[in-house]
């Protein structure tokens, strides 16, 4: 899922259904907004005219390291790999199946 689990209401039924899908050791790789490119980058970005005022709104939830693994640990999800990129504005979090 790259750059949408942010912008889903339900996203225990999303994770419940993609959880349910994967194989013994699947992977359901995210990409998310971190806290910092949410908060702080886009909102100074939004003031200069760089990004809409209204993209921020449109985020549910934003993640960071902590919440990925209890979200994972609902749906028998380990976080495998946590990584920021684009200058800490933007995080990758791998997810492996568990039984």
């Amino acid at each position: 899922m790259v750059a949408v689990i942010e912008h889903i209401w339900n996203q225990k039924f999303l994770l419940d259904q993609v959880a349910d899908m994967l194989n013994p050791s699947g992977r359901l790789i995210i990409t998310t907004p971190s806290p910092f490119g949410n908060d702080v980058v886009h909102a100074i970005g939004a003031n200069l005219g760089l990004f809409a005022k209204l993209a921020v709104a449109d985020h549910v939830v934003i993640y960071n390291r902590r919440r990925f693994k209890i979200l994972g640990n609902q749906f028998h999800l380990k976080l495998k790999l946590y990584k920021r990129f684009q200058f800490f504005c933007n995080q990758l979090a791998v997810f492996e199946k568990f039984e």
